[in-house]
């Protein structure tokens, strides 16, 4: 006696195994059959080696499984990988809102019914992570010879260094001060805090709205600030400072440790913010000044010689009921440079900027969410791109003397860092960043590629539309009626339970589809369909609503309120 087996899929996805024992060459001593697993709707299996079988669906998605035995003896099912099936595909829809442009195709039938997105994007290749309760404020402390990067980490009472080993991706976590290595800073808090950074070659800076103090790597105090309202220091020496209305610039030399007065300047209105417009350039002379809900921000240009009044003050104009948050100046080599503004709304706005003609360009505007954006310039391949973190997160980048925009596959993001702070900045594409609960070390390998995300919906969606004004997408989905096994007819539902928000739709059978089943021994089947309409947000694909039509019921005009 021997036994042949077979691997059996209906079209239900269930996959079996089939245990035929035969006595002799023809005689047939036992059948068994043994549910192992659930697997796409299958058109053809292929085996391969080592017990791998590839299930091809044409309705769903291709898996390749493995198929083993237990302890007991009994056979079990591993997916090993899942390959995207783009068919059938029902519909398609283009979505071009705000800066993360998609296609969503309305894919598969039955169970499998699901939609597609797919798009430009980038990934960030995670390295190494660990949990943090909460986004934590965190200052970079690296310096052009550190050789592993520091970070601090505000706490409620003092503070914490993380350092990170950019060879190995490991961390190393100091959380009390007696922990502490000597040449770590020794800051007594960094509560109400304006800045933390480094001044080249080994100075640490801190400031606060009670003033500010420059350190050396043992703690000793070398000068102090006045007292201020916003603050900004490059790593070269250059420092600014505003109270009020008033704005003072410093540059602090390393070689002897004194500080100098170069410029002062009073504004009409209080200062809400300044920043040097690139903190990357120990060349660039150029800050921004933000006074309070002004129609106006400032592009200054500071003096070389100390006591000299500031060579140029260009204004900006600020979008009505908008407030710039975070300006910057990024410049792409070999083509345009772009001053760019995280406002308060989520939006990113950003100006074409001359800086031989001093001429700013007129603003366009760029909507990544509700959140004010977090901006991060990143070096992909040696070549500039600027990440933009709202609730979504959008890469701004240069590609053949045009500005494009692609987005990039993480979320939450609750602050994002360069790891390290090379010379060569070219060669820097490690991050630190926060997303979803953990504190993650990442690295930028590629540049976009086209990506095909998956959300499940279990029923067939015919018809696409997406309205551009509420940024919404509605979708018409069929379902099927049929008598069960005590001839009676059956209540279906539409589920749809892929998504964060769930929304069930129990429908009922009314008389008019109500039919007497036929005689005979074969059942007969009887199929009405029933058309529904699945609102979905276009952003999150979130479902919103359903609503179910009667038979002969007609949609004229369909609104949504904003």
């Amino acid at each position: 006696m021997y036994k042949t087996r077979f691997l059996l899929a209906d079209d239900n996805g269930d996959i079996c195994v089939l245990s035929i024992e035969l006595q002799g060459s023809d005689k047939v001593a036992d059948i068994k059959i043994e549910k192992i697993g659930v697997g796409p709707i299958p058109t053809c299996i292929q085996r391969f080696d080592k017990g791998q079988f590839l299930v091809s669906s044409w309705l769903g998605d291709h898996e390749l499984l493995n198929i083993r035995r237990n302890d007991i003896g009994c056979f079990f099912i591993e997916s090993v990988e899942t390959l995207n099936n783009l068919g059938p595909a029902v519909d398609i829809v283009s979505i071009e809102k705000r800066s993360d442009r998609k296609l969503v195709v309305s894919s598969g039938a039955y169970k499998h019914g699901s939609l597609r997105i797919i798009k430009n994007c980038m990934s960030i290749y995670t390295m190494a992570k660990y949990p943090f309760s909460y986004v934590p404020n965190v200052y970079p402390l690296n310096f052009h010879s550190s050789t592993k990067s520091r970070f601090a980490i505000r706490r409620q009472h003092g503070f914490e260094i993380l350092e990170v080993n950019e060879g190995n991706f490991t961390v190393q976590r100091y959380s009390k001060p007696e922990t502490f290595l000597p040449d770590f800073p020794r800051f007594e808090t960094l509560n109400d805090t304006l800045f933390v950074g480094v001044i080249e070659p080994h100075f640490y800076v801190h400031i606060s709205s009670n003033g500010g103090a420059i350190t050396t790597l043992a703690g000793e105090t070398v000068t102090t600030l006045p007292k201020c309202s916003a603050a900004d220091v490059k790593r070269y020496g250059d420092i600014v400072i505003s109270k009020e209305n008033y704005v003072q610039w410093f540059y602090f030399d390393s070689t002897n440790g004194s500080l100098t007065k170069v410029a002062e300047q009073r504004f009409p209105r209080p200062i809400w913010n300044v920043k040097f417009a690139n903190s990357d350039d120990p060349n660039c002379r150029i800050c921004f000044v933000v006074p309070f809900l002004s129609k106006n921000f400032y592009l200054v240009e500071i003096p070389d010689t100390p006591g000299t009044a500031l060579k140029s003050a260009i204004k900006i104009p600020v979008i009505h009921g908008k407030i710039v948050v975070t300006p910057i100046l990024i410049h792409f080599p070999s083509w345009r440079s772009y001053i760019v503004c995280a406002m308060d709304d989520g939006s990113v706005d950003y100006y074409q900027y001359d800086s031989a003609e001093k001429i700013i360009g007129q603003c366009e505007t760029l909507n990544v969410g509700v959140q004010p954006p977090l901006l991060c310039k990143i070096y992909v391949q040696r070549q500039l791109h600027l990440i933009l973190c709202s609730d979504q997160t959008t890469v701004m980048k240069s590609d053949k003397h045009s500005l494009g925009f692609c987005n990039m596959d993480v979320k939450d993001v609750g602050f994002m860092l360069p790891l390290s702070a090379k010379s060569d900045q070219e060669s820097v594409n490690s991050l630190l960043y926060y997303s979803e609960g953990h504190i993650c070390l990442g690295k930028i390998i590629d540049k976009q590629k086209m990506t095909i995300q998956k959300v499940h919906v279990g029923e067939t969606l015919m018809h696409l539309e997406h309205d551009v004004d509420t940024n919404v997408l509605v979708a018409s989905s069929l379902i099927t009626v049929t008598p069960n096994g005590q001839e009676t007819i059956d209540q279906p539902q539409t589920l749809v339970t892929a998504f964060e928000n769930r929304k069930i739709l129990h429908w009922s059978a009314s008389e008019e589809y109500k039919y007497e089943t036929g005689a005979g021994p074969a059942p007969i089947q009887y199929i009405e369909d029933i058309t529904s309409l699945v609102i979905f947000g276009a952003d999150r694909f979130t479902i919103l609503d359903a609503v179910q039509l009667s038979r002969f019921e007609e949609i004229f005009c369909m609104t949504i309120a904003k």
